[in-house]
């Protein structure tokens, strides 16, 4: 988008904001697969 925006203010806007959500989204995949790790790590290694 941002690459065939040719100067188009309302393209580069709408670009920024994909890329910001893309971003997010990512961030957002790698937390919860962070948790899931800590959690099933620390689940596994609880004594009965």
């Amino acid at each position: 988008m941002w690459m065939t925006a040719a100067g188009n203010d309302e393209r580069i806007d709408k670009a920024k904001k994909v890329i910001s959500a893309a971003v997010i989204g990512l961030i957002i995949v790698l937390l919860a697969w962070a948790i899931v790790i800590f959690v099933a790590g620390t689940t596994a290694n609880v004594s009965t």
